[in-house]
């Protein structure tokens, strides 16, 4: 591609053609093969039975939150670890609806066309990262892109996502394309205004362009976000009323178990700590004083043009203090791992590469061993070992926050020292 002194030459159409050829191609293979890899169990693709189940209802005009779908597991059993018999559709009505043509399809047809579509959002996700980066080597791009697709099925939180049949990916996509557009640009906001509509944890983003003050953006989210409740309460008002009054607050609808390990949550880690099923009055507090710092590393990143670490901040953030995260939320570890390594490989000194490096290769590490699938899945730990490795992930994520807040202050005491060797002279001089 060639650079001017106004950016970059947009791409001839023939090679954008053959990049995205490329990249859906090796989707459609990856998809294939991984359908056969997770096989066939009881939670093979569970969430995603539970969509095509709530699709076919909501098409036949049934109630949205009406429809179970049972986990096979006998209820003597539940009973006893505390586990759902059924399952059922917990996002608002308006995901529902954008879910409903799924219903066309066989679940066996639709697990291999959700599978494709979650390795052509990774590849997504890697391409815009890499670029948000500062990669502008498109070759470099479509490589890495997808040498990232056929490693990622083993990163615990992308598979878990392929075991789930989850949606994680496509709003991760949806957010970053959105985050990425320049500011001021016309219908900023809307991508995330969606992605919040289909699944509440993107709010977060709102509050982060209302606090950078990109309020246009801030009020498009917004307008975007409430005409997804709106359509819900055209094409189902009932269920929406339902769901807007009372299920949005039942957390333990998702699983009645908070302190499941599977449950990356701030809220999780304390039931886990405190043995309690219900630890609200202290976590309220906790979540509150989290969000407020996350919010704040993200605010300063910002001012200090680091935008890409500042969304991925919030991102983190909204995983920790929601009441529920399940490890395929985790999936935002894969754009940090873009920038980690660009970092590295770009880093002006053998020390700051290593820093980097080191950091990269924590962040791969941690999610790949899953140190919280050690424990069985409704153990409740004992002793500190115990309790470290069913919050791995969790503790991670508080570490990040902690990592970004010193990477906006060193950036700044950066910003300032080489503010300071500019002479004099250009201080002064027009």
């Amino acid at each position: 591609m060639q650079e001017t002194e106004r950016g970059y030459l947009p791409t001839p159409w023939p090679r954008r053609a053959l990049i995205g050829l490329t990249l859906i191609g090796f989707a459609i293979i990856s998809g294939v093969i991984e359908r056969g890899r997770v096989g066939n169990t009881i939670w093979t693709t569970t969430d995603l039975h539970v969509y095509w189940a709530t699709s076919k209802g909501v098409l036949a005009g049934h109630s949205i939150y009406s429809v179970l779908v049972p986990t096979g597991l006998p209820p003597g059993y539940c009973r006893v670890v505390n586990c759902p018999v059924d399952l059922g559709f917990v996002y608002p009505p308006f995901a529902a609806l954008l879910l409903a043509p799924i219903s066309l399809l066989s679940l066996s047809a639709l697990r291999l066309v959700w599978f494709s579509v979650i390795f052509l959002c990774l590849e997504g996700v890697v391409w815009l990262s890499l670029g948000w980066a500062g990669v502008r080597n498109q070759a470099i791009r479509l490589a890495v892109a997808v040498a990232a697709a056929a490693v990622l099925p083993f990163f615990d939180p992308v598979r878990q996502e392929f075991l789930a049949g989850q949606v994680n990916v496509f709003l991760m996509l949806l957010v970053l394309a959105d985050m990425r557009r320049r500011d001021g640009a016309p219908g900023k906001g809307i991508g995330v205004g969606i992605a919040a509509g289909i699944k509440l944890t993107p709010l977060i983003f709102i509050l982060f362009l209302a606090l950078t003050r990109r309020l246009r953006a801030a009020v498009t989210a917004a307008v975007a976000f409430v005409a997804t409740a709106v359509a819900g309460f055209i094409v189902k008002p009932s269920d929406s009323w339902h769901y807007w009054t009372s299920y949005v607050g039942q957390t333990r609808r998702v699983y009645p178990e908070i302190g499941i390990v599977y449950n990356q949550s701030l809220q999780a880690v304390l039931a886990r700590l405190l043995h309690q099923n219900d630890p609200t009055a202290v976590y309220v507090p906790i979540a509150i004083v989290t969000l407020i710092a996350g919010m704040t590393v993200a605010v300063l990143l910002h001012r200090r043009n680091l935008e890409f670490e500042a969304v991925l901040t919030c991102a983190f953030t909204a995983v920790l203090v929601s009441p529920v995260a399940w490890v395929y939320h985790w999936v935002w570890f894969v754009p940090l791992l873009i920038i980690m390594a660009v970092r590295a490989a770009r880093s002006p000194t053998v020390g700051a590469a290593l820093s980097w490096a080191t950091l990269t290769v924590a962040a791969a590490v941690i999610p790949s061993i899953h140190l919280y699938t050690w424990l069985a899945w409704y153990q409740q730990p004992s002793g500190a070992w115990q309790q470290l490795e069913s919050d791995s992930l969790a503790l991670s994520g508080l570490v990040l926050l902690l990592l970004g807040l010193v990477l906006a202050l060193r950036s700044r005491d950066a910003t300032v020292s080489s503010q300071d060797t500019v002479p004099l002279v250009d201080k002064v001089m027009p």
